[in-house]
């Protein structure tokens, strides 16, 4: 690899770390490319020599977020002795354990608004997905009888409704529940959900 190659790799690497951090102590929407540019010690225009746009740089931003979910809830899914729908459980509550302690960077998945027609790259729709492969898994365990088209349908509703609490909660909206109340909320959720569908 050339210097100039290496130097812009590294320039890669230096932005989505600069990035990273002012959305964690900021949140996504003050993310500036003039201050990322003087963060690394770039110009502006180098910015755009690395990235397409500033879009482009929050999707790879964001994916080490969706990266570091994915994390917490694989590890969550792992811990199965209680079976499956104790699983599913600890996985809505590790999922607003995150957007709790690390919220700017949680709503930074959410809150970003690319323009119309956008086109995500396929890492990381397919980043979005494996976040559901954690609820797939425990779902079809209860259901064998369900079909993989049927699970992953119901895997989008769960995820949706509990992503819902804990958008409300965190947000602090009326119709929101009290944070203290978020877990014991979910369980229900995730019970009677279970329960009104064997």
């Amino acid at each position: 690899m050339s210097k100039a190659s290496q130097r812009k790799a590294q320039l890669h690497i230096d932005l989505i770390d600069a990035a990273e951090k002012r959305i964690a102590e900021h949140g996504i929407t003050q993310l500036r490319a003039r201050d990322l540019a003087r963060d690394v010690g770039c110009s502006l225009g180098s910015i755009y020599n690395v990235f397409d746009d500033l879009h482009a740089l929050i999707v790879h931003a964001n994916a080490r977020t969706l990266m570091a979910i994915d994390e917490v809830m694989a590890a969550a899914a792992a811990n199965d002795d209680d079976g499956p729908r104790a699983v599913m459980i600890n996985l809505a509550w590790t999922y607003f354990d995150f957007a709790t302690n690390y919220n700017k960077p949680w709503r930074g998945l959410f809150d970003h608004v690319f323009p119309k027609n956008y086109d995500l790259p396929e890492w990381m729709y397919e980043g979005q997905l494996k976040l559901l492969n954690h609820i797939e898994k425990p779902l079809a365990e209860l259901w064998p009888n369900a079909t993989t088209e049927e699970i992953s349908l119901i895997s989008r509703t769960l995820f949706s409704a509990v992503h819902g609490v804990v958008e409300l909660s965190l947000d602090d909206r009326t119709v929101g529940l009290p944070p203290e109340s978020v877990r014991n909320q979910l369980e229900i959720l995730i019970t009677s959900f279970l329960d009104g569908n064997e």
